[in-house]
């Protein structure tokens, strides 16, 4: 990058406002396995808005970034070593054009996506009775979500709780469970203990009431 380039500071807000560039969360998540800056995600997000094969028209790339034409291929070049994009030479009409293939980076995160669903315990008895009260499988996202409920050390007494809630409400979907377990987060509950003392405290709060004098 050339010095007195600023594309983190000045260019980068004015880029995302009037491009329309869209990020996809997934660069996002995987940012760091992936050892990308904000520079490249931008570039990748906005390589991702024209498909998986582009012309590589340098002068459109660096108008519409706002970027000099050595910042660009710096970045891309730096994109190649990395095995996130690929340059591909291609003849047309006795010409010779250059594109830029992003088919690399979508392999990188679909391994990564893979990785992490065979880290999944499938045999963890709480998939299991999720599954029997929705009556169906789970899907490969949803495994996802419990074991990130898992991972942030949610007890599984906590979640099977949360899934009493929802099939006493008849709403049998992770989400609503998720908003449960998220409000009794919030509530400082981290144990079935906790939300049992909960109710019986307002239970004697209910009893203690004098309903005969309450309207005097």
């Amino acid at each position: 990058m050339k010095k007195g380039d600023k594309v983190n500071t000045d260019n980068l807000h004015e880029i995302l406002s009037t491009k329309q560039i869209v990020i996809p969360s997934s660069l996002l998540i995987y940012a760091q396995k992936l050892n990308i800056s904000s520079d490249d995600i931008l570039l990748l997000s906005y390589l991702m808005g024209f498909g998986k094969e582009i012309v590589f028209d340098v002068s459109k790339f660096s108008k519409d970034l706002s970027w000099s034409i050595d910042t660009l291929m710096n970045i891309v070049s730096k994109l190649c070593e990395n095995n996130l994009i690929m340059m591909i030479v291609k003849k047309d009409k006795n010409l010779m054009k250059e594109y830029l293939s992003i088919e690399p980076i979508y392999q990188k995160i679909i391994s990564f996506i893979i990785d992490e669903q065979e880290q999944v315990d499938y045999s963890d008895e709480i998939y299991t009775i999720i599954e029997k009260e929705f009556a169906r499988p789970l899907s490969p996202i949803e495994y996802e979500t419990i074991k990130h409920w898992k991972d942030s050390k949610i007890e599984d007494s906590l979640i099977k709780e949360a899934l009493k809630e929802a099939v006493l409400n008849g709403v049998l979907n992770l989400r609503y469970i998720e908003k449960i377990l998220s409000d009794w987060k919030k509530k400082g509950y981290k144990k079935v203990s906790d939300i049992a003392k909960k109710k019986t405290d307002e239970e004697v709060d209910i009893f203690d009431c004098d309903w005969l004098n309450e309207n005097e």
